[in-house]
């Protein structure tokens, strides 16, 4: 009895300890691909745990900036929980859980508009004839068969399904949208499945924090171009009504002929050794007296003319975060002091080209015209002979 007393003591002990360490994200994965193949092969189980561990749980709360995105979103509510700052343990739990009741809510979304084939988003329900019907409709849903037969058959390139996939706004979009989750790369995963012996394709964005790679978003940027509803939780079937005939491009060679240009701008990119490269800003060209910091939160304390700034590359874009002095921000004719220029790019032909660029923060919008690459040194020309020079930081 001593002895069962003994060991019921160390557990109550270590149990507190044992809880503090628990974590609700996996340990990530090799490739974006690798964190796609965890969630459908846990899809296959029927383990929505399992789907939800293969998103940046924990790891998107940790590198989340709740300023850029109240500045992305330009409000905040009881609903937006990527405006909330962590403040300790507390209110980080608290995000964590929230992030994952918002995937949860769209698996939930998606389980719901299969089974329930709902029209609008609220159906009545007032007699007991719609009730039974209803229940029916759930008894006989399709996702009950999926337990078991979902199978990942392939990959496709994004650009396949839609060269307005990798429009060069999209990529912009993609990289402004990130901001405030800082990812060191993001990739376009489509994969081809086959649910309960239809065809479907399952399209998301990945992040990459470090050298792990994590599920970022259901649907993604992708889908946002498709015109896939966020019901589907990113998941399009062969048989939808609406959306069935973006799988029959796949199979269709003129079709795929005309995304040929942005898959091998998607494919060159991802191929290229500049995706999860950071560069910092050492210089400012165009503006009298500019001088740059070496810590991001120097330009708020500075005077005159300061500004820190970084840039990543992506497979689908590059982001350049800039903090800046009031009086530098007046210098470039800009809103805030936080300003964020998204950038499309191609690595295509062995040169480095700039597709396109705007931002955010920043009046007017940028009409830059060119980024050159010299070893270490990069330069982008924005507008009115502004520049801004980078050195390479890893």
């Amino acid at each position: 009895m001593k002895k069962l007393l003994a060991i019921l003591m160390v557990l109550a002990l270590l149990a507190p300890a044992a809880l503090a360490e628990i974590r609700h994200e996996s340990e990530g994965y090799d490739s974006p691909e690798a964190a796609v193949e965890a969630y459908v092969e846990a899809l296959n189980r029927g383990d929505a745990d399992g789907m939800i561990s293969a998103f940046a749980l924990e790891t998107f709360v940790d590198h989340c900036d709740a300023e850029a995105a109240m500045q992305r979103l330009q409000s905040i509510s009881p609903v937006t929980f990527i405006t909330m700052p962590v403040n300790g343990a507390y209110s980080r739990s608290l995000l964590i859980n929230a992030r994952r009741a918002q995937i949860t809510n769209s698996l939930m979304q998606q389980y719901i508009q299969i089974s329930a084939h709902l029209e609008n988003m609220t159906v009545p329900l007032q007699d007991a004839a719609a009730r039974q019907e209803m229940l029916d409709r759930f008894a006989n849903s399709p996702a009950n068969a999926w337990e078991g037969n979902v199978k990942l058959v392939g990959w496709v390139n994004p650009a396949l399904l839609s060269d307005k996939i990798a429009y060069p706004m999209n990529m912009v979009s993609a990289m402004l949208q990130s901001a405030y989750y800082d990812p060191d790369d993001l990739a376009w995963e489509v994969a081809r499945l086959n649910v309960a012996g239809e065809d479907a394709v399952l399209l998301l964005q990945c992040a990459k924090y470090g050298d792990r790679w994590y599920i970022a978003e259901l649907n993604g940027i992708p889908g946002m171009a498709l015109g896939v509803p966020v019901t589907a939780a990113g998941m399009i079937f062969a048989s939808d009504p609406d959306m069935g005939s973006v799988i029959d491009v796949l199979s269709n060679p003129l079709a795929a002929l005309g995304a040929l240009n942005a898959t091998r701008l998607l494919d060159a990119n991802a191929a290229s050794d500049l995706p999860g490269m950071r560069w910092t800003l050492t210089g400012i060209g165009g503006v009298d007296g500019a001088t740059v910091c070496g810590e991001p939160d120097e330009p708020a304390q500075a005077s005159g003319l300061a500004a820190w700034g970084e840039l990543k590359f992506m497979r689908v874009g590059a982001l350049a975060a800039l903090r800046v002095s009031p009086a530098a921000s007046q210098a470039l004719g800009a809103d805030e002091q936080r300003l964020y220029l998204g950038l499309a790019w191609t690595d295509m032909n062995g040169s480095l080209e700039l597709l396109e660029m705007r931002g955010t923060g920043i009046r007017p919008e940028p009409e830059g015209n060119g980024i050159a690459l010299d070893g270490d040194t990069l330069t982008l020309n924005l507008w009115n002979g502004v520049t801004l020079t980078f050195e390479k930081a890893n």
